[in-house]
């Protein structure tokens, strides 16, 4: 649960206006590969209500939990 609220704690530090996520998306995608875990970027924009994200973590890792 640490590592959630760590992670949370950060991205809502990052400025990210409407429009502007890359940042966020760049931070997402360090972190995600320095925790070991499986992901794929399908587009480099968010667009609220349609943001979809599959993360398989396999054996490598354990849940953020």
């Amino acid at each position: 649960m640490e590592k959630a609220v760590e992670l949370l704690k950060s991205l809502v530090d990052i400025p990210s206006s409407s429009g502007n996520e890359s940042e966020i998306l760049i931070y997402l995608e360090k972190w995600l590969i320095k925790e070991g875990f499986d992901f794929v970027v399908r587009e480099e924009t968010f667009v609220a209500g349609q943001i979809k994200a599959i993360v398989n973590n396999g054996q490598k890792k354990k849940p953020l939990s």
